[in-house]
């Protein structure tokens, strides 16, 4: 797979976390959220860091796979409950669904729903995704292993033929 597509398809992912973190907000209906990120209007830009003054600046990125977008993002939405019992059941008690913020739940959310959606990918490429994600929002912190560890629990269970290679 070339690279261009790889970041193509790492950034449909994040739009779908950005999208249903913004879908939890409940200001905008799922359409207009889509509709949103399909033309650019959110999603086109990330706020990169300079690591050595702090400053923050927009930057633009590569355009996401729309097709890819699409089918986490409304799998997620349609199947929000379904999910949301998954997400629950696959918990430790030492991190109770209550201590998940919306962020994080939105990475859950999505990283389920590609591994629905997307039978012909393996789970631990979808896995080591959602956990970048992660990273990229919490620093590498323990939520970062949270999504490791939720979403391969769930991965035993949807593809169970592609986790253990």
């Amino acid at each position: 797979m070339k690279a261009d597509n790889r970041q193509r398809m790492s950034n449909a992912r994040l739009a779908a976390v950005q999208a249903l973190y913004l879908y939890d907000l409940g200001d905008n209906t799922a359409d207009e959220i889509m509709l949103s990120f399909i033309t650019g209007q959110l999603g086109s830009q990330v706020i990169e860091e300079n690591p050595e003054t702090g400053e923050e600046k927009f930057v633009n990125i590569a355009h996401s796979d729309e097709p890819l977008f699409k089918k986490i993002f409304k799998y997620a939405v349609d199947n929000q409950k379904q999910i949301d019992e998954i997400i629950s059941s696959s918990l430790s008690s030492d991190w109770p669904e209550e201590r998940l913020e919306m962020v994080l739940k939105a990475i859950l959310r999505s990283g389920i729903s590609e591994m629905y959606k997307r039978t012909e990918v393996d789970a631990p490429i979808i896995i080591c995704e959602y956990v970048d994600i992660a990273g990229s929002f919490y620093n590498q912190g323990p939520e970062s292993r949270l999504v490791n560890a939720v979403l391969d629990r769930v991965a035993k269970i949807i593809k169970p033929q592609t986790t253990d290679k």
